[in-house]
């Protein structure tokens, strides 16, 4: 990783343009907006779309594929979109490492959110359509909502937030400001105010190890994994009963999860710093 220092100056016109954190929120709201609106559309003709995971989806992916082209027309308009996006390669070691801290990280977040819920906890009136669509007796619903969940959404967001935002950024600022400002745009998008702390821990992890690997590919992984545990929980288990109080989960698993996911976090930022082939994908955020 490389050192929290400004990298390079802005470019000449017609090439790469740096990004500074101001105009990363100025993308990432305009991605949130447009979600927002195309949701109240679709809502105001459609009432049931309300609760329609999958129209959720296509309303986030439409502001979040609309922003993501016309931020790589302003801050890279001569750049391939597969270059800027970070899509390329990097030490194999980084593919199982992602999926370990993906499954690491789902448990500390998750008493996290357990313990700010209890705190202040969401209203109970709301159903919450992904655990209806998941639980729902249509096994496409199922099907189709698991692989946004798992699939569509961690590949989407990955490529926006270590992407489109990341790459600009880092031609400007340090590796600590970009992995905190793409980490906290990333928990703000999802617009859950107790979710806000322990999306941000896990957008700073996919950070790390975006910035560590210099690729795209592990961050997607690690956001996969981390979504597949929820997902597949509720599909083999089923609805939890609305009754019954959930068991916190205790501190020593949360504790040693925690000292998991700071160690394949470590290990990520010293195999970066090893790896030729990573040193060669840092370095191509950097041109």
């Amino acid at each position: 990783m490389k050192p929290d220092v400004p990298s390079q100056p802005p470019t000449e016109e017609g090439g790469p343009r740096p990004m500074t954190p101001f105009h990363a929120m100025g993308w990432a709201s305009s991605s949130v907006l447009v979600f927002v609106l195309l949701v109240g559309v679709t809502v105001s003709l459609r009432p049931g779309a309300k609760h329609d995971v999958i129209n959720m989806f296509v309303c986030q992916a439409a502001g979040i594929v609309g922003c993501l082209f016309l931020l790589l027309r302003v801050h890279a308009p001569e750049r391939s979109i597969r270059d800027v996006i970070g899509a390329r390669a990097t030490h194999a070691a980084f593919l199982p490492l992602g999926v370990s801290l993906g499954l690491a990280m789902y448990v500390p977040t998750g008493a996290l959110y357990a313990a700010i819920e209890r705190r202040w906890p969401e209203p109970k009136d709301l159903a919450d359509p992904f655990v209806d669509a998941l639980t729902s007796d249509s096994r496409a619903v199922q099907i189709s909502v698991a692989l946004c969940a798992v699939v569509a959404a961690p590949v989407l967001e990955e490529l926006f937030y270590r992407g489109a935002l990341f790459s600009p950024l880092r031609r400007r600022s340090g590796a600590l400001t970009v992995i905190v400002v793409t980490g906290v745009l990333f928990a703000l998008a999802h617009l859950t105010p107790q979710k806000l702390l322990p999306l941000a821990l896990l957008g700073v992890a996919l950070g790390v190890l975006r910035s560590a690997s210099g690729s795209i590919f592990p961050c997607v992984l690690t956001h996969a994994t981390f979504n597949a545990w929820p997902t597949w929980s509720l599909l083999t288990a089923g609805r939890p009963a609305t009754d019954a109080p959930e068991e916190p989960i205790p501190w020593a698993i949360a504790a040693a999860s925690t000292v998991a996911a700071v160690a394949l976090l470590l290990a990520a930022h010293r195999l970066g710093l090893r790896s030729e082939s990573a040193g060669r994908a840092r370095a191509a955020d950097l041109e």
